[in-house]
């Protein structure tokens, strides 16, 4: 019986033994998997820092250079001031307006877009300078005069964002379903504002399809608005800085 004890306990000693070394090697690999992911996303924002939209012929009152600064400032990885070495920093600058004019109008639901068009509005002053944006919690004071702040913008970003129906699981155009934000829409279709349409696409954060919002546009301005440049927003950094990027560049060609 001692001889089986003994085999026994080598038995579980070698399946212990077996166990850590398979344990120990998924855990160097998944060590590798995350060292390369690291090195893909630096790649990325290393990437999108050389980028530069061409330039084009300067029209209109906003007279700015077309270069652009995407440094991007990782917590870990390649330090900044390497990046900097390596690529010289480029803004884009955009020129003063008058008092009570605005560069771009963000056109947003409060209940499912509130978030997003906060952190869009920093995104935009901190790549693109002296720029204003209007933003209603900040700049309105009467909501009768929506119509005239957005006749009084060079452009306007139409932040798409919806919500699913907890009976069904049906999607739904919050935006199309807001009465202010038709408001605007309307105004900007009537005033010749150009429209870049941003669409949320994280469902946790109102991201629904495009045809849902499409469909639920109002007859009259489906055809104008949905022929709009359209730019999707993401929320990984090195996808928000593509999505950055590809939205100054719209309005670079809205400002023209």
């Amino acid at each position: 019986s001692n001889r089986w004890v003994v085999i026994l306990i080598a038995a579980l000693a070698s399946g212990l033994i077996a166990l850590c070394l398979c344990g120990g090697l998924c855990y160097l690999r998944l060590l590798r998997r995350r060292r390369h992911l690291k090195g893909i996303i630096r790649d990325a924002e290393r990437d999108f820092a050389r980028w530069e939209p061409p330039a084009g012929p300067r029209k209109g009152s906003l007279h700015r250079s077309v270069t652009l600064a995407l440094m991007s400032r990782s917590k870990r990885g390649t330090p900044p001031w390497e990046l900097a070495k390596a690529h010289e920093a480029r803004v884009i600058s955009a020129m003063g307006l008058p008092d009570g004019r605005y560069h771009v109008f963000l056109s947003h639901v409060w209940s499912s877009g509130q978030d997003q068009a906060k952190a869009l509005k920093g995104q935009l002053q901190r790549y693109v300078q002296n720029i204003s944006p209007f933003l209603d919690v900040d700049n309105l004071d009467d909501t009768a005069r929506l119509e005239e702040h957005v006749g009084n913008s060079e452009a306007v970003i139409v932040l798409l964002t919806g919500s699913t129906a907890v009976a069904d699981g049906a999607p739904a155009s919050d935006y199309m379903r807001s009465r202010n934000c038709l408001r605007e829409l309307r105004a900007a279709v009537e005033r010749k504002r150009p429209l870049i349409l941003l669409l949320e696409t994280d469902p946790s954060h109102g991201g629904v399809p495009l045809d849902v919002h499409r469909a639920e546009c109002p007859d009259e301005l489906r055809e104008h608005v949905f022929a709009a440049p359209l730019v999707t927003w993401h929320r990984l950094r090195p996808f928000q800085m593509c999505s950055m990027r590809l939205l100054i560049a719209e309005l670079l060609r809205a400002w023209k």
